[in-house]
């Protein structure tokens, strides 16, 4: 399956990603730039820096204080995409993403979206990171990436689950759209083998 698209990132950047991702997880609330540099141990001001690049990237969301609201697509936004774990709701960019951070938590739980062809309800149950109730003959739809543009605003919203594959076939051409329709059955475990060095251990 295709790897997260966008610029290269730097280790350091990942850092920052991941200490960010996991600060949204245990607190559900906006993070500040210091409190990521106080969880990595780098230089406030340099930590700052690579949020504002990551920000310009598509890489992370945040408000107009600058406070990240999303990171490594884990959001406590709303969107169409929604995640139901035991810790609480959350939200992600695109369809990729809910199904990588929930089968690299190897989460109890359940994701809901809806299908942008027919706006039918898409509810998909996980045990343990892995399918096991719900719409499992779903398909992902994995568009092309555009080099240059925003990963959150130009890519994201086309990655979506659909009902089956003749719908995702029918939004794609309407859409003028080409690219990858994956069941689920192997879109999941190739999310989280994504997803796992992205988010690390906890």
């Amino acid at each position: 399956m295709a790897t997260i698209p966008g610029p290269e990132l730097t280790g350091t950047d990942n850092v920052i990603l991941r200490a960010a991702f996991w600060q949204l997880y245990e607190t559900r609330a906006p993070v500040s730039a210091g409190a990521v540099a106080t969880a990595v141990e780098l230089d406030p001001a340099a930590v700052k820096h690579q949020l504002d690049l990551l920000d310009l990237a598509g890489r992370i969301r945040r408000t107009d204080a600058k406070y990240v609201t999303g990171a490594v697509g884990l959001s406590i936004e709303p969107s169409r995409h929604q995640l139901r774990l035991g810790t609480g709701t959350f939200y992600t960019w695109c369809a990729l993403d809910a199904l990588g951070i929930m089968v690299a938590l190897e989460a109890t739980g359940q994701i809901r979206t809806t299908s942008p062809h027919s706006d039918a309800p898409i509810e998909i149950d996980f045990t343990g990171g892995e399918p096991t109730g719900g719409a499992l003959d779903s398909v992902l739809f994995l568009p092309g990436y555009q080099p240059g543009t925003s990963v959150v605003q130009a890519w994201c919203p086309l990655v979506n689950l659909f009902e089956h594959a003749d719908a995702a076939r029918a939004w794609a051409a309407e859409q003028g759209l080409t690219g990858k329709f994956v069941p689920l059955a192997q879109a999941a475990p190739e999310a989280g083998e994504m997803w796992r060095p992205r988010i690390g251990p906890h």
